[in-house]
């Protein structure tokens, strides 16, 4: 019997499996990770680039490649997610999952992928992101995809496949002793304490004093008595903590991006346009969105490179639908969408920033498409986290606070991240 026969059969029984779990009072629900600052959950990332990435958009994306697929309502793919859904539900939807990728199938299958059941086995984030890394190496060994446009990609793959690793093996063995009775992991204070402090000053770039903050937290600090410079302490190293994935991340696709298109040198360590953008932004009297300060610095990067673009015509690749009774000038209704992104009001569609972009990359004759809309989003997305963290700190700590700045302080981390990973690319070439 040959691997394919063998895989699918493995995902019948699995199927079989799981259809006979599910009860009334048991329902089948995909699990979408917890809350977790080393690695977080996929979807986290996903949508801090406004990407959807749930059940609801692959029925609908593959209902629109084979009209075969069986229709599920709207409100039983939110509950896969949330309440769970009983067997009817759970058969329509493993049609869609085996025609949508078989990696992620394989995924699935016990004794396939030794670190994914190894992640599922202590409850890791890990298992989510693997299945993406596995993804990412079919498509690898595809030879109808962009294998150019993929190494963009490459260092980011290596920084999260080392944090699942790293985080795998820790969980592994806060188990081993908890079973062994050397640590209480149900005790927080300890299992910091003894566990997971060194894990962090091990494995992240994070300083002492956000380990300091987040140790106040453990230990029930009262909000209320402390002074307001302590308030706008705790809520930086709180942000730093956070943040430390995303920002790994990002430093990871920048130096990528920029090795694969042959422009990382060892003396130009700053010669990244997301290392400029978040300079820009986080300058203490830049009054700018972060998705304005990227385009004032994609402008100014046209403008050394002899490409003039004023913000008019940039507003000019906005498709927009005017109406006919309107007083307003094609070219003044754009300009005014525009200044409304710019100050994060009426933000585009994904359908509409990546229309706007293609016709910008394709006017300027630069095969920047894909990466100037990751850019977009990328800024986009700090921008709305700024926006929900605001709203959390007033609500939790009052509104005296000034936010912004303590945000802007926090990114500005970003520099320290890249210059990491920058130097850590060249040591790997020595």
């Amino acid at each position: 019997m040959d691997n394919t026969q063998s895989d699918e059969q493995q995902f019948k029984e699995l199927i079989k499996q799981e259809y006979q779990r599910i009860t009334k009072d048991n329902k089948f629900k995909i699990e979408e990770g917890h809350k977790n600052h080393f690695l977080p959950p996929v979807k986290e990332i996903y949508a801090f680039l406004n990407i959807k990435h749930d059940a609801k958009t692959l029925h609908q994306l593959m209902r629109q490649q084979d009209a075969s697929i069986p229709e599920i309502s709207p409100g039983s793919l939110d509950n896969i997610h949330r309440h769970g859904v009983g067997k009817s539900i759970f058969l329509k939807f493993t049609e869609v999952m085996k025609r949508s990728s078989n990696v992620l199938l394989n995924a699935m299958l016990p004794n396939k992928h030794p670190l994914v059941d190894r992640a599922f086995a202590v409850n890791s984030n890990a298992s989510g992101w693997l299945g993406v890394l596995l993804m990412y190496q079919e498509m690898k060994n595809n030879p109808n995809v962009n294998q150019q446009e993929l190494l963009h990609y490459k260092k980011l793959v290596d920084f999260v496949s080392q944090r699942c690793e790293q985080e795998i093996v820790f969980y592994e063995a806060c188990k081993k002793k908890h079973y062994a009775g050397e640590i209480d992991l149900t005790n927080q204070q300890t299992y910091w304490d003894k566990e997971l402090h060194p894990f962090y000053q091990q494995y992240t770039q994070l300083d002492e004093p956000v380990f300091t903050s987040l140790e106040n937290i453990l230990q029930g600090v009262d909000v209320l008595a402390l002074t307001n410079n302590q308030k706008v302490e705790l809520i930086e190293n709180a942000h730093k903590l956070e943040f430390d994935f995303l920002l790994n991340c990002i430093a990871c696709y920048d130096i990528g991006y920029v090795d694969a298109n042959n422009t990382l040198s060892v003396d130009a360590e700053n010669n990244s346009v997301i290392y400029r953008i978040i300079e820009r932004y986080t300058q203490p009297d830049n009054t700018e969105t972060c998705f304005h300060s990227c385009w004032e610095v994609i402008r100014c990067i046209l403008d050394e490179n002899d490409i003039v673009v004023s913000n008019r015509q940039l507003a000019s690749f906005i498709p927009i639908n005017q109406k006919e009774d309107t007083v307003e000038t094609l070219k003044d209704a754009q300009y005014n969408v525009l200044k409304k992104w710019f100050k994060q009001q009426d933000l585009p569609s994904a359908e509409k920033l990546r229309s706007f972009i293609d016709a910008f990359s394709e006017s300027i004759n630069f095969d920047w498409s894909k990466h100037l809309l990751l850019l977009s989003k990328m800024a986009l997305g700090i921008d709305a986290l700024l926006i929900d963290k605001t709203k959390k700190v007033e609500c939790d700590f009052g509104i005296d606070i000034d936010v912004t700045a303590i945000w802007k302080r926090a990114f500005s981390q970003y520099t320290k991240y890249y210059q990491y990973h920058f130097h850590q690319h060249f040591l790997s070439k020595e």
